[in-house]
C-alpha cells in the first residue's frame, strides 16, 4: 500500500533544519570567451567578430543568377557597406520602394507600421558611422516610450529598424494570418501533399523536408567528420499537451485583464477562440504540465550526456495554404499549428537554446529550415554549427 505524502503546515516547519540543495546547472562551454557587459555594444560586436570564421568573399558573393532567393547575412551587408558597394541609405530606399509596391498591388504588407522618414533618418546615421569608420489597440494601453535594451544596443551598432513586422495577433497562431493587417506567411502547400513518415525526424508532410535535412547531416559528416547518433525522446505526445497547457495558461494570465476590461470585442475571432480554449485549463492541469516539463528535462539531460546537439527539421510542413475566407475573419486550425510546431515545442517548453537555419526549398519553392537544439547555456555550440551549415548551403 502506497502512503500519501502530506506537507506539514508552514508554521510547523523547522526552518533551522532546512538545507538548500544546489541544483546542478550545466557550466558554460569551454573555448567560449565571455565579453564584459560594461563595454559599448558596438565595441563588443567588434571583439566578437574577431572570433568568427574568416569572411569568404567568393562564397558569399556568387554570380549565379539561377538561385531562387538569396539569404543575405549581416556580414554580407557589413562588407558591402565597408567596401562602399552600397550604403545603408541606398538599402533603406529600396526597402521603402518595396513596401510601396506591396501597397500598390493591394496585397497585405509584410509590416504593419512603418515610417519612411524615420527609416531614412536611421539609415543616414548608419551611413555616417560607416563613412567615419501585433493588435489594433495594445499601443493604447501599453505605449512604447523607449527602446528595449536589446533594441537600443542593436541601434547603436548601426541596425536600421524598418517597421513592426506582421504576425498572428499576440502570437496565438502559427500561420501569420492576422485579419487586422492581412497575412505575412507564404501561401504554400495543401493537405493533399501530406506524407506521414517515421520515426520522429521523418514525421513530416513532405519528403522534400526529410531529404534536405538529411542532406545537411550527410554533408556535415563528409566535410567535418561529425558523428550522428539516433536518440529516443520519451513521451513526445504528453510533451505537446504540457506545452499547450503551459503556453495557453500563461497567455490567459497575461491577456485576461485587457480581455475583461472592455477590450474583448477588439480581439480577433481566432484569438478569442484560443483564449476560450485556454480558459478551460485548470490549476491542476498547469501543475501537471510543470511536473511533466521537469520530467522531460531530466530525459534531455541524460540524452545530452551522449550528444552535443539535437538536430530536427524546423517545421513538420512548409508554409500552409491560407483559406481565402480566413483572410478577413481569421482562423483557428490547431492541427496545422501542431504540424508547424511539431519540432519546436521541445526547446520552447524546456527553454533550451535553439536556432533555425535555412537549408533550401521544396519543389514548390517554399523554404525549409533545419533546427539545432543545444544544452542549457551552450548557445555558442549551436551558433558555430549554424555558421558551418550556412557555409555549406548558402
Amino acid at each position: 500500500m502506497v502512503k500519501k505524502k502530506v506537507m506539514l503546515p508552514a508554521d510547523e516547519v523547522d526552518l533551522a533544519t532546512v538545507k538548500y540543495q544546489h541544483e546542478i546547472i550545466e557550466e558554460p562551454e569551454t573555448q567560449v570567451i565571455p565579453l564584459e557587459e560594461d563595454g559599448k555594444p558596438e565595441e563588443r560586436v567588434e571583439v566578437a567578430l574577431k572570433y568568427l570564421p574568416e569572411y569568404d568573399l567568393a562564397m558569399s558573393w556568387s554570380s549565379d543568377s539561377s538561385e531562387p532567393f538569396r539569404y543575405w547575412k549581416i556580414r554580407d551587408y557589413a562588407y558591402a557597406y565597408r567596401s562602399k558597394l552600397t550604403t545603408p541609405s541606398i538599402v533603406a530606399e529600396r526597402f521603402i520602394s518595396a513596401i510601396d509596391e506591396f501597397k500598390n498591388i493591394s496585397l497585405p504588407s509584410i509590416v504593419v507600421s512603418s515610417d519612411p522618414e524615420n527609416i531614412r533618418k536611421q539609415a543616414a546615421a548608419s551611413t555616417r558611422r560607416f563613412e567615419e569608420g501585433g493588435t489594433t489597440f495594445f499601443h493604447e494601453i501599453r505605449p512604447v516610450e523607449e527602446d528595449a535594451d536589446s533594441v537600443a544596443r542593436l541601434r547603436s551598432c548601426g541596425v536600421i529598424f524598418v517597421g513592426k513586422a506582421n504576425m498572428h495577433e499576440l502570437g496565438l497562431g502559427t500561420t501569420g494570418n492576422n485579419p487586422n493587417y492581412g497575412y505575412s506567411a507564404i501561401l504554400g502547400s495543401s493537405a493533399a501533399d501530406r506524407i506521414a513518415l517515421r520515426p520522429w525526424f521523418n514525421d513530416v508532410f513532405s519528403t522534400d523536408i526529410t531529404e534536405k535535412c538529411e542532406d545537411v547531416i550527410n554533408r556535415l559528416t563528409e566535410t567535418h567528420g561529425c558523428k550522428t547518433v539516433e536518440i529516443v525522446i520519451p513521451e513526445l505526445h504528453e510533451m505537446r499537451n504540457a506545452h499547450i497547457v503551459s503556453i495557453g495558461s500563461e497567455s490567459v494570465c497575461t491577456l485576461n485583464p485587457d480581455f475583461e476590461d472592455g477590450k474583448r470585442a477588439k480581439f480577433t475571432n481566432d484569438t478569442r477562440t484560443n483564449l476560450a480554449l485556454f480558459r478551460s485549463f485548470t490549476a491542476s492541469d498547469y501543475v501537471a504540465a510543470q511536473c511533466l516539463r521537469r520530467r522531460i528535462m531530466l530525459y534531455l539531460m541524460d540524452i545530452f550526456k551522449k550528444v552535443d546537439v539535437i538536430i530536427t527539421p524546423t517545421t513538420g510542413m512548409t508554409a500552409p495554404l491560407i483559406p481565402p475566407a480566413a483572410l478577413k475573419s481569421g482562423e483557428t486550425d490547431l492541427k496545422v499549428s501542431g504540424n508547424l510546431m511539431r519540432f519546436v515545442t521541445l526547446a520552447n517548453l524546456l527553454g533550451l537554446p535553439a536556432i533555425s537555419v535555412p537549408v533550401g526549398y521544396d519543389k514548390q519553392g517554399l523554404p525549409i529550415g533545419l533546427q539545432l537544439i543545444g544544452r542549457p547555456w551552450c548557445e555558442a555550440s549551436i551558433l558555430r554549427l549554424a555558421a558551418t551549415v550556412e557555409v555549406l548551403f548558402l
